[in-house]
């Protein structure tokens, strides 16, 4: 990749190669059976994943001068195993009433060796929390009610509690439990035979992502992500009022409301010691949200259906850096996605189209802006040729290019202004031929 500086001349280059090997293997067994009036549901399944990367990247001045090049090796091993039972029986009248429980052991273990060189020779780099072992141990039973207390109206009341233990080993060495009690109650008012009203008020706890207790850098992009031992889950009390409305034989439109209390928010925090901080996933408190969904199914004249799905939320938390309100860094703001079909005896074609928008990640010494490329496509396919369906398509039509955008600050987002980066990347137009069927 070329560089330029501000006025257009060239600024030195960018080189960097990434290899990803990834090996998923999952299984899993059910069973259902009837023991008088209860209706039990026996589940379990087993999830292993092997993910290797061996990353280099090399930076150059002008003249093919170094500046800086580093490599990095990372290896995870992690795994998944579930193990759940559910049952539910008729009560009196209409009513319901259901048990569950879930039992689980996760774990994620990663090596990783990062070098770097600034002309002077490779020099290790020593991350905080890059070689560790994490553990969780959680179960959680819940229970649920649910019926008719009034004509025209349907009443779901329960709710859940979910305890965990979390231990860390290695370059970490940390141990953790939590309990979390996830009450929920529904309303649901009839409006005819095919539309109705609802409302929802419920807590939500969110699940933790292993890899964000482990440290890794994106050396392309010049991005290092440290782990943090201390997560905790993200909570939030949430409130919903929604309605469904049919129209036709096959028209649909419904809408959403709702608004978020989120407790121990998720976001970006500074980590390390004053002048040797490193960026990593972190709590900063209570924030808000609130959005909207909109979805719609419109029959068309001549066999032709239109769908569009759309959500647009906001989202409001103080930045542990400046004291200043703004919002959860990478929150997803905006989704669309409109798709038009027609069927024409044995053929059918359509265009589909997605375009996503997320809010800047707050950094230690940048603001940054990333916002992947809108995607449009149009398809054919036929079933003429008996039990085969062959399908055709083009990608990528719009020729749109993921983007992103930086404002440097030095020596953080308390500091001066230090310039803009800015960068688009695309891959252009994709066709395709596709067959698939029943022999």
């Amino acid at each position: 990749t070329a560089l330029f500086d501000g006025l257009g001349a060239p600024d030195g280059a960018i080189a960097g190669l990434l290899e990803e090997r990834e090996t998923v293997g999952e299984v899993g067994a059910s069973w259902r059976r009837g023991l008088g009036v209860w209706r039990t549901d026996i589940g379990a399944i087993i999830t292993r994943r092997r993910y290797d990367a061996d990353e280099t990247t090399r930076e150059e001045e002008v003249g093919g001068i170094l500046d800086e090049a580093a490599e990095q090796t990372q290896r995870i091993d992690s795994g998944e195993t579930i193990l759940r039972a559910a049952t539910e029986r008729p009560l009196v009248g209409e009513w319901q009433l259901a048990l569950g429980v879930e039992g689980a052991f996760n774990t994620l273990e990663q090596w990783l060796t990062l070098v770097e060189d600034d002309g002077s020779g490779p020099t290790p780099v020593v991350l905080p929390s890059a070689n560790v072992l994490v553990e969780e141990t959680r179960a959680e039973a819940n229970v649920m009610i649910s019926g008719a207390p009034w004509p025209r109206w349907t009443l779901e009341a329960g709710g859940s509690v979910e305890t965990s233990q979390l231990t860390q080993s290695g370059d970490a060495n940390r141990e953790t439990n939590l309990t979390y009690w996830k009450p929920s109650i529904q309303l649901v008012r009839a409006l005819g035979d095919r539309d109705q009203l609802r409302v929802r008020f419920y807590r939500d706890v969110g699940q933790l992502d292993f890899e964000d207790f482990v440290s890794a850098a994106d050396i392309t992009s010049s991005i290092v992500d440290a782990g943090n031992p201390n997560l905790r889950p993200e909570r939030s009390w949430r409130f919903e009022a929604a309605g469904d409305w049919r129209f036709g034989e096959d028209g649909a439109f419904g809408l959403t409301l709702y608004r978020w209390f989120i407790e121990d928010a998720f976001d970006l925090i500074p980590l390390g010691p004053p002048g040797d901080q490193l960026d990593a996933p972190g709590n900063i408190g209570n924030a808000d949200a609130y959005g909207a969904r909109v979805s719609l199914a419109l029959p068309l004249p001549l066999e032709a259906e239109l769908r569009i799905d759309a959500m647009a939320q906001r989202s409001e938390a103080t930045d542990p850096l400046t004291g200043q309100e703004r919002a959860i860094s990478g929150f997803d703001e905006s989704a669309v996605t409109i798709g038009f079909r027609q069927d024409v005896a044995a053929f059918a074609w359509g265009i589909d189209y997605e375009r996503e928008t997320e809010a800047p990640s707050y950094r230690l010494d940048r603001i940054e802006d990333e916002q992947d490329a809108e995607e449009l496509s149009l398809w054919i396919e036929t079933t003429a040729f008996g039990a085969v369906k062959l399908r055709a398509w083009g990608a990528n039509l719009s020729d749109s290019a993921d983007t992103r955008s930086r404002r440097l600050f030095d020596p953080d987002r308390l500091g001066a202004f230090d310039g803009t980066d800015r960068r688009a990347r695309g891959e252009g137009l994709t066709f395709g031929l596709s067959a698939s069927g029943r022999f």
